[in-house]
């Protein structure tokens, strides 16, 4: 599936992100490294180009911070508003949320977007795991990623960013 010629190149990352999490992608190490070296140039184009939601962008830009590729943190500027600060109406979107928080601990020195997210998704997503109305999943999912952020863990007792 990982070598199949496919039309939309965020199948691909959706797949290899899945291969990592369910940590059997060292059995696919070839065909992830010639996927991402395909896609690399590919997929910063269209991130600019389309319009792709927060979790989207996040996914993108950890699959290909994890293994090695300089993504540029501008990525996130378009969920920006003019004050240079993220936009509240992304705090609805919990999958996005965790995503940037996530994404967030790639950053390095510099980074000011990235230690914006990191600021910013903290402390809306420890308010919506906190609100009554927020359903026991969701807001088991937002504390495991808050208390283990995906790289930092073991992978195997991640919740996977795709079950929300």
């Amino acid at each position: 599936m990982l070598m199949v010629l496919t039309t939309d190149p965020m199948e691909k990352i959706h797949l290899i992100n899945s291969l990592c999490h369910l940590e059997v992608s060292y059995h696919f190490e070839n065909e992830i490294k010639e996927q991402l070296n395909h896609l690399f140039m590919k997929l910063l184009k269209l991130l600019d180009d389309k319009d792709y939601d927060l979790h989207t962008v996040a996914l993108v830009f950890q699959v290909f911070r994890l293994n090695g590729y300089k993504v540029p943190c501008g990525v996130f500027s378009k969920f920006l508003n003019s004050d240079g600060k993220f936009k509240e109406e992304v705090v609805g979107d919990v999958k996005g949320m965790v995503g940037l928080y996530e994404a967030s601990h790639f950053r390095v020195k510099g980074e000011g977007i990235l230690d914006e997210a990191l600021g910013f998704t903290t402390e809306h997503l420890r308010t919506l795991a906190n609100q009554t109305w927020t359903s026991p999943h969701v807001r088991e999912y937002i504390e495991n990623a808050l208390s283990r952020p995906y790289h930092h863990s073991m992978q195997r007792y991640v919740n996977c960013v795709n079950c929300v």
